[in-house]
């Protein structure tokens, strides 16, 4: 999970668009990870308890990877409109 500052009000745009690419690049690490993830599970390298327990993770993060990416959008859009 990338790093995430406390408070983007300080950020340049910039910055914020920095933060909006390295968040869809986490995006896209997570997609092939759930691809990996299920491509292991169907081919019987894990048990569907070790399935459940990783997909649940990967679910976690990326609930979080849209979380941020929204508060970057909404950010970038605000000060847009400024």
């Amino acid at each position: 999970m990338p790093s995430w500052p406390d408070d983007l009000s300080d950020s340049t745009l910039k910055q914020l668009v920095a933060l909006r690419t390295e968040n869809q690049t986490w995006y896209k690490q997570l997609r092939r990870a759930t691809t990996a993830l299920t491509s292991r599970k169907l081919s019987k390298q894990m048990s569907k308890e070790e399935y459940a327990v990783q997909r649940e993770r990967i679910n976690e993060q990326v609930a979080e990877c849209q979380r941020r990416g929204t508060v970057i959008v909404e950010e970038i859009l605000y000060r847009e409109r400024q």
